[in-house]
């Protein structure tokens, strides 16, 4: 089962983002059964099998959304 999270103005995005960050630091140090489900829920492999985390950034400035895009989650 996915799940995406909707992240809304710069508090939600910066949170949002933090969340991300901390389930692929969890991911680095779990068991295999562990890893793999957060990974089916949270994240999506593309077509290099790079992690891309399920989330919708809304807000009217561009800053943050370009932090959380640049960040170790993409």
């Amino acid at each position: 089962m996915s799940t995406l999270i909707i992240q809304v103005g710069q508090c939600g995005n910066q949170i949002g983002c933090k969340i991300f960050n901390n389930l692929v630091e969890e991911m680095k140090n779990s068991s295999e059964c562990l890893l793999q489900l957060i990974s089916d829920t949270y994240f999506t492999l593309d077509s290099k099998d790079n992690l891309n985390a399920n989330g919708i950034l809304i807000d009217m400035e561009a800053k943050v959304i370009e932090k959380c895009l640049k960040s170790s989650i993409n």
